[in-house]
């Protein structure tokens, strides 16, 4: 088993006199593969299957056990997991997408390994305020490692009045004014008179 690129040597040994040697790929024969060893470099991804040799002398012939080659992919990222902007308590998930042969996955938060999320996609159900923080994904195989790009998820909190505004006994011509104190994320203010807006 290797990776494509590398270079890759195959041996036999055989006992017997004035020994000729044939590679086969599949049980074709290689042209120009004569020796006891037989390499590749590089390895392509078609080089993927069974190789053996035929060794024979003029008293007689052997054909040796088939041994398998598995050329291997390293892991490309092909689609990154996006930043996410949500409330508390809903369900979310990041995901990565990957292409390469027996790939591994390992989510991070912050940097450090996340234990279990070991998937494509990493779900949160529901997400807390704790859950606020970086995320990335390490893909990998026996080839390669590649870290994915980071992803933010920001968490927000719905708002919640904690002062309201108080009722006015005032003058015309007087200068007054209500206010209200709010707790949460991103907030956004629209008062009211007798439930229509007032502009701006």
């Amino acid at each position: 088993s290797t990776c494509i690129g590398n270079s890759i040597t195959l041996n036999i040994t055989a006992t017997g006199d004035s020994l000729y040697y044939q590679w086969k790929f599949n049980g074709t024969n290689i042209p120009g593969a004569i020796a006891s060893s037989l390499t590749i470099n590089p390895v392509h991804y078609s080089d993927t299957g069974y190789y053996s040799c035929y060794v024979y002398n003029t008293c007689g012939s052997v054909l040796s056990q088939q041994a398998h080659v598995t050329v291997n992919i390293a892991p490309v990222i092909i689609q990154q997991p996006v930043n996410i902007s949500t409330c508390q308590g809903e369900n979310v998930s990041f995901s990565v997408i990957a292409t390469g042969d027996s790939l591994f996955y390992q989510w991070k938060k912050n940097g450090f390994d996340i234990p279990g999320a070991t998937q494509n996609t990493l779900i949160f159900n529901p997400v807390s305020y704790a859950d606020t923080a970086s995320y990335s994904c390490l893909v990998y195989n026996t080839c390669n490692t590649v870290l994915s790009n980071t992803a933010y998820l920001n968490i927000n909190i719905p708002p919640v009045i904690q002062n309201q505004p108080l009722s006015l006994l005032t003058c015309v011509g007087d200068i007054d004014f209500f206010h209200i104190d709010v707790t949460g994320d991103s907030l956004f203010y629209q008062w009211r008179f007798e439930e229509s807006n007032i502009a701006g």
